[in-house]
């Protein structure tokens, strides 16, 4: 099923309808017990500085390759979002436009 990570959460998208699940919960259920409870305290926990909390959650969702997946899940709903321009039923020259800003839009970091 084609997805994308949107600010923490990842859309699944199929012809029927689109699933929405957070990072936090993939990671909750990616994870062993011990793992868990580091994620529950980073995420309920105050930290002095939002950097230091930032760079926990971070650490965690590293070890659990949820990036990695991420990832995976955004490349597979550009093919999917590709697929569907190639079969709008009108002249190419006019969907390089779109083809181009969304190869772009793959490309930056940030």
């Amino acid at each position: 099923m084609p997805s994308v990570r949107l600010i923490g959460l990842v859309v699944n998208v199929s012809s029927d309808e689109p699933i929405i699940r957070s990072t936090s919960l993939t990671a909750m259920n990616t994870a062993d017990e011990a793992m868990r409870m580091r994620l529950h305290r980073a995420l309920s926990t105050y930290f002095p500085t939002p950097e230091e909390k930032i760079a926990e959650v971070t650490a965690i969702y590293d070890a659990l390759h949820i990036r990695e997946d991420a990832e995976k899940e955004i490349e597979r709903y550009f093919n999917f979002a590709l697929d569907a321009l190639d079969k709008v039923e009108v002249d190419a020259q006019r969907k390089e436009e779109i083809r181009k800003l969304a190869l772009r839009l793959m490309k930056r970091q940030k």
